[in-house]
């Protein structure tokens, strides 16, 4: 469905269409929760039999452990309120709650929905926002955006805030070869690798769930992204919103296209300019694809 959360905030998860599943349900998910001034942005993708499931069970766990944790940074002082989340700490506190939030998802999983993750998992993607900074978190291929309008006024500048992890990326190859599993060649899609592990051939290398391939490298452990755990700084009076999306909109739309289109509909058309996105994508994706097929599409745009 669609809503329009906050003010600024705007999110659609659609729901695609698959050869032969005509009543497959949606995979992806999102949230999105008010922390003081901040916001806390949440996509994830399941795949597999079972990743619609899992998807919503990580979704909830990860915010919950989230919010929990940066309220306990608050208390520390290391991620308090306004003007701006410390930095005095070089960022140790963002990277505490990620791996705290993350830890737990996995755990929910592990303990609670075993049977469930064997063959099927999700990526996961935290964004915490404010006027003044942006900070960020990733496992899998659900990425995040932030766009700021150029001095010049003509149209917004687009800085990723994640990694993709890829199986056939040389560090993630790397790391995998390291942990005993092993990357092949993708035949249907040249010049990609997936992970190989018993049952499971993955085409992203970390995510939370696909149990069966924990002993070949694969793991929850999240990525902080470009900017790292002190995150990218704004000037707090600029236009700006962060772009969260799953797959179904990066695999078919360029970052610098898909924030040109959103910041055409300005801070209050938010909730059209998800809705816009999310069509557009799956659009190209049918056209990709064939056969009248569309992957599943979720966009959370997020004004400061």
């Amino acid at each position: 469905g669609d809503q329009a959360l906050l003010g600024g905030v705007g999110s659609i998860c659609r729901r695609g269409c698959k050869l032969g599943k005509t009543q497959a349900p949606n995979q992806d998910n999102l949230g999105v929760v008010s922390v003081g001034a901040w916001r806390l942005l949440a996509v994830v993708d399941g795949h597999g039999g079972n990743g619609h499931e899992l998807a919503a069970v990580v979704l909830r766990r990860l915010l919950q452990e989230a919010v929990a944790q940066l309220d306990l940074e608050s208390g520390r002082g290391a991620l308090g309120s306004p003007p701006a989340v410390s930095r005095a700490d070089g960022g140790a506190g963002w990277r505490r709650v990620c791996a705290a939030a993350f830890d737990a998802a996995h755990r929910q999983v592990l303990e609670h929905h075993a049977g469930t993750a064997l063959l099927s998992g999700c990526t996961a993607t935290l964004v915490f926002a404010s006027a003044r900074r942006v900070l960020a978190a990733s496992v899998g291929d659900s990425a995040a955006v932030l766009a700021v309008r150029r001095p010049s006024g003509t149209g917004f500048e687009a800085t990723m805030l994640t990694h993709d992890h890829r199986p056939a990326q040389e560090r993630e190859r790397s790391r995998i070869a390291a942990a005993g599993g092993r990357v092949e060649e993708d035949e249907e899609h040249p010049g990609h690798g997936r992970l190989i592990s018993g049952r499971l051939q993955l085409a992203v290398s970390r995510g939370v769930g696909d149990l069966e391939a924990r002993s070949s490298g694969f793991v929850h452990t999240p990525d902080l992204g470009p900017a790292g755990p002190q995150g990218m700084d704004l000037a707090g009076d600029e236009d700006s919103f962060v772009l969260a999306c799953s797959d179904g909109v990066w695999d078919n739309i360029p970052a610098a296209e898909a924030v040109a289109l959103v910041g055409g509909f300005g801070r209050e058309g938010s909730q059209c300019a998800a809705k816009a996105l999310a069509a557009e994508a799956q659009r190209r994706s049918a056209e990709a694809w064939g056969r009248g097929q569309a992957d599943d599409t979720c966009v959370i745009v997020a004004w400061a």
